[in-house]
Formats: structure tokens, sequence, C-alpha cells
């Protein structure tokens, strides 16, 4: 059995818009002796089943698949369908009290992207909210949501921890889930993100009927770009090819590419690229940027203007971040080279802690302490060469002590605390 066959088949439905060539290609390989049960695992692991789904049926292809795969496709698409509908009823509810009470919430991913970006809001699954605030409205926000029946999730380390050192504050009441950020990635990244500019430059709409600020194209495209390699970090030390993907099938992130893959698609002729590439040099996210719209455009053939691919620079893994990174994936733990077997959440969070520290890579830890000339002019707004170098030691002293001070928030919040309550 060719595997190649029901990766392309995967690859090709994955995406929120189809053409004709698409069309017949699908079809051409649902007439194939494919491994329905491994498509469907797969595609159900990497929350693209409904993509699948909608695909085969709009290409009229739902005799050509059998029975049980295309019940099982059908299911999780109308569980998405579900989950949307609830999600906007959340929605409707949360944030007209947030911005009542005077707080400016940004819906990130989820129930944003099924709205704006897909046709049909089944076709995005979603497990919980990611709403992203100024870092000076958290208390309102979280009294907000704790008036509105919300509560802390109960997890091992005190939630005090998460708040003081940015991770995320999580809140849950009965099927929603609401995670409170205050910026788009860990404070320990090299990145120097505008949030005023990033709120000023939302603009108003809706969301579940409810009055929402939008993100607008360029921004989100950044910005997801940001999650995508926050998660698949190993996008810069795998070469494209077979291995790659099959890394990103066992960890379930296909529905992150097809998020790019669709929100270019949509925007592809008001899309303005000028100040997509303005906005990441200024930002600092061009190591993230050019990955992401590079691998997206050779999974799904993504309209990206060839001059923008060029102008990105290639990030650069150092030998040290590649030695580790080969260590873990040799260890025979995270070695596997095929989807065949994708690995359970426990399995994956056991084997990042190796490169992870709560959650934040330790290799991103190093790396800050080796901040850039460019990193450290915005952070500190300095700019000749004397003032950067006087800022850069600065820095460093700074950072350690960040890191003193996690590593103390760490030992008390996670073990003194627990046991005292």
């Amino acid at each position: 059995m060719d595997r190649s066959d029901e990766l392309l088949l995967l690859l090709h439905c994955a995406r929120s818009q189809m053409d004709d060539a698409d069309g017949h290609l699908i079809g051409q390989l649902c007439a194939k002796d494919l491994d329905w049960n491994r498509i469907v695992r797969i595609a159900i692991h990497n929350r693209v089943a409904p993509l699948l789904y909608n695909s085969i049926r709009e290409a009229g292809l739902g005799q050509e698949v059998p029975s049980h795969a295309m019940r099982a496709l059908e299911n999780a698409y109308y569980h998405g369908l579900a989950r949307s509908t609830l999600g906007g009823q959340i929605a409707s509810e949360m944030l007209p009290r947030l911005r009542q009470e005077g707080v400016d919430a940004i819906l990130l991913r989820g129930l944003a992207l099924a709205e704006t970006v897909y046709d049909d809001p089944a076709l995005r699954p979603f497990s919980d909210f990611d709403l992203l605030i100024r870092r000076q409205d958290l208390e309102r926000a979280k009294a907000t949501l704790l008036d509105l029946g919300y509560h802390f999730s109960p997890r091992d380390v005190d939630a005090r921890y998460f708040e003081r050192n940015h991770l995320h504050l999580r809140f849950v009441k009965a099927n929603a889930v609401i995670e409170l950020h205050w910026a788009l990635d860990h404070k320990y990244t090299m990145f120097a993100i505008d949030y005023d500019a990033f709120f000023s430059e939302a603009r108003d709409g809706e969301l579940g009927g409810a009055p929402a600020l939008l993100i607008p194209p360029e921004n989100l495209l950044l910005s997801l770009c940001i999650h995508l390699v926050k998660h698949c970090y190993y996008m810069r030390l795998i070469p494209p090819g077979p291995e790659l993907v099959a890394w990103i099938l066992n960890d379930g992130f296909l529905i992150l590419f097809s998020d790019i893959d669709g929100l270019l698609r949509r925007h592809e002729r008001d899309l303005d690229w000028d100040l997509v590439l303005q906005q990441a040099r200024r930002w600092l996210v061009e190591p993230v940027v050019q990955p992401s719209l590079a691998l997206v455009v050779r999974l799904f053939r993504t309209p990206v203007p060839e001059r923008v691919l060029e102008s990105l620079p290639a990030p650069r893994a150092g030998w040290l971040e590649r030695k580790v990174f080969s260590l873990i994936a040799n260890s025979g733990q995270e070695g596997q080279s095929s989807a065949d077997s994708p690995r359970s959440g426990g399995e994956l969070l056991s084997v990042r802690a190796d490169l992870m520290f709560r959650p934040v890579r330790a290799l991103d830890l190093l790396q800050y302490l080796r901040p850039t000339a460019p990193f450290i002019a915005r952070r500190y707004d300095v700019s000749n060469p004397a003032q950067i170098c006087l800022y850069s030691a600065i820095h460093v002293c700074k950072a350690l002590g960040e890191m003193l001070m996690n590593l103390v928030d760490l030992v008390y919040y996670c073990r003194i605390k627990r046991r005292r309550y």
C-alpha cells in the first residue's frame, strides 16, 4: 500500500478552499485502496477531519469512501458545528461583559478563525478560547470572568505562578475553557511585538453575534506564524520532506498550517504583503514567518508571492540547538518517523520536557541571554553602538534575575505551596 497517496489525500483535503483540479485529484485518490482507518485517525488527531469530510462531500465522492470512515468524518464535522454554536453563545456572553468593564479582548484562533477565515465554522474545531488582553487589564479581566461564574482551572502549579511568569491564566466553567494571555508568546523570546499597536489596529466586528475586536489579516498572519513555530519548534531543524511532515502529523498540528493557508487564500487579493514584511521586521519575528510561509507553500501550494519568501531571511539553527534536538530525536521516545501511531498528549509532554522548561524551551533561555543588537535597540529604545553594548550587559543581568525568580516561583508554587494546602 502506498502511504504517500494517503498523505496526499490528507493534504489536499485539509484546505478551506478547493478548485476543480483538487477535486479531480481527490477523486483519483479515493478510488485507490487506501487505509481509511489510518486516514480518519490521523485526520481527527490533527483536527482536520471536518475539512476532510467537507472536501469529500463537495467533490461528490462520499460513495467512494467506506461507510464507517464517512460516518466518523461526518461525526467530527457535526461535533465541530455544535462546538462553534456553543462557542458563539459563550462569546456573546463574555465579550460584551468584558467590554462593559473596559477590557479590550481579542479572540485568538478558535472561534475567530472559524467565523472569519473558514466559509463554514464547523470546519475549524477548537476546545478553548484564547483571549489576548492588555497586561494592565489583567485584574479587571480576572474579576469579570470570576463574576461570570468561571473559576481557576485546577492545576499542580498555583495560578499565581502562571500570572507572574506569563504563561497564561486558565478559567473553566462547565464546557467552557478560557485562557487569558497578555502576549503572543512567552517573555523569553527575542520578539519585539508592539501590543499597543496590535490593539489599536484591531477593527470592530462581530463574533458569535456579539461586538468583538478583529485582528486585521496582516497582523493575524503574523500571530498565526508565531503560534505555529511555538508548537512546531523543530521546523527549523528538520529539512522539508517526509520526515518533517511525519513529525507534524504525529504531533497533531496540521490544522495550524490549514489556518495559515485558509487566511492567505481568503485574502489573496487584498493582503498587504509590504505591510506584513515591515511588521515582521519591526516585531523581529522574521525567523518564524519565513519557515511558516515556506512550509505552508510546500504543503498546500498556498499563494505566497515569490518576492516575499525571497525577502525574508531564512532562520539559522545553532550547533547546540541541532545537537540537543538530535539527541532527543534519536532517544527512541521521539524518533518515530511515521504517522501510523500518533503520540498521545501525555507522551508528548514527557518528551518535550527534555527541551522545554515549564513551558519555555531551555534553548530559548540561552538565546535570551545572548541578545541581538536589533532586539536591544527595540527593547530599550537605544540606537548608537555604545548604548546597545551597555544595555546588552544590563539586559543579561536583568534576564538572569528574571530566570532566578522564575525558578524560585516554580519551587514555591509547585512544591512548597502544594504541600501547605
